[in-house]
């Protein structure tokens, strides 16, 4: 009795091991959009949520290259993002208005620390997607309506 109890548990834990494993897999696709001298930009393909009003819930990445990473510092003068390797922003958008907002905003270091993390959800308001610019492209991508 004792050892069909185990290889139950047993059993059981390989499976979810391989549920969580497959469904890990299958949320992460990075699509490279658009790559310029500081910067490349990804979606995340694979985890885009849509609701039935239109809107989709993205990830977008930004890995920085040395000179991406300086203007950073430039800009923020904080000698943490010395290390600073890729943000992660979680973005709305709304396909049928051509609008989005900003949710969330992390920011990580080559090792996968986490330098930053912003939670905006609920404090941002919609904008205008400009044209042409990294955002749009995913538009293109994504909202085939448009």
């Amino acid at each position: 009795m004792q050892t069909l109890k185990v290889r139950s548990w047993t059993a059981m834990a390989a499976i979810l091991l391989m549920t969580a494993t497959a469904a890990w897999s299958a949320e992460s696709s990075w699509l490279l959009l658009d790559s310029d001298p500081s910067s490349d930009f990804y979606y995340d393909k694979g985890s885009i949520s849509r609701s039935p009003e239109g809107i989709i819930n993205i990830w977008a990445r930004v890995s920085y290259t040395d000179d991406g990473r300086q203007e950073v510092l430039d800009m923020l003068k904080n000698e943490a993002y010395r290390t600073l390797a890729y943000s992660l922003y979680n973005y709305e958008i709304n396909c049928d208005t051509g609008q989005s907002r900003l949710n969330q905003v992390i920011h990580y270091d080559a090792k996968g620390g986490k330098i930053a993390e912003y939670t905006l959800a609920g404090k941002t308001l919609w904008e205008p997607i400009p044209v042409a610019s990294r955002l749009d492209q995913v538009v293109d991508q994504e909202c085939p309506e448009k």
